[in-house]
């Protein structure tokens, strides 16, 4: 049998916390035991052992937001098969910004995430995300990606096949991008226009009633074709 808590202790021993931080996620053992919930939000955190979670496998909910990681490693979450919920938001450190390379997250980061149902990466300052980076992400139904310097989505949320919420609020995406798809995904404060972002036509989500080009038994593929021909056209010069 799994003791939790000696698991908690592991996970909290390895972190890089002071005393008064210490005590507060001590505070949050019940929750991870009874829950699988780990909380280690707001625990002043700048780096996380890429191995950390190795023996974790039975955590369901993990947050890591309101911290300041200089590095999110590529392989903190491959052992979190079992995975359904992942906060996080305003956990990338402003200070550890590279002004000569492009804020963004490693392509394989959440490949063993095939369970999760939320995934919420708001407020990181993220300037593009690569285009495999949903891939695996077959199951999730919202996904938060308001708050950051986005101007495209990757194509692979077109993998995202359940997907119900998408929230883009506060990025820059174009004003056109917002006029077409603002009555199913939460599109609001649009600055700076950007070709290419006809690239969320990808996203399986059901347009056809909410966007209005064709009848409710028009074939998927058409669908896509006419969404994709309208958006591109929005951009050409």
């Amino acid at each position: 049998m799994v003791d939790l808590e000696e698991e908690f202790n592991t996970i909290m021993n390895r972190l890089d916390i002071n005393d008064e931080n210490r005590d507060v996620l001590i505070t949050r053992l019940v929750d991870y035991t009874e829950n699988s919930h780990l909380d280690l939000s707001d625990l002043g955190l700048s780096s996380i052992p890429g191995d950390i979670f190795k023996d974790n496998e039975t955590i369901l909910h993990l947050n890591l937001s309101n911290n300041h990681f200089e590095k999110i490693p590529e392989e903190l979450f491959q052992p979190l098969h079992q995975l359904l919920s992942l906060v996080m938001s305003y956990c990338m450190s402003p200070v550890s910004l590279n002004e000569d390379e492009p804020v963004t997250l490693p392509e394989s980061i959440f490949k063993s995430q095939l369970n999760l149902l939320l995934l919420d990466l708001s407020g990181n300052q993220i300037e593009f995300l690569p285009d495999g980076i949903f891939d695996s992400l077959y199951n999730v139904e919202t996904i938060n990606l308001s708050y950051n310097l986005l101007a495209l989505l990757p194509v692979s949320i077109g993998n995202a096949i359940n997907l119900e919420e998408l929230y883009l609020e506060s990025n820059f995406f174009p004003i056109e991008f917002k006029d077409v798809y603002s009555d199913y995904i939460d599109v609001q404060d649009f600055i700076a226009p950007f070709s290419g972002a006809w690239a969320v036509m990808n996203n399986p989500i059901d347009m056809i009633n909410e966007i209005g080009l064709n009848d409710a038994d028009v074939e998927d593929t058409r669908m896509k074709s006419e969404i994709a021909d309208q958006l591109k056209n929005m951009f050409k010069d």
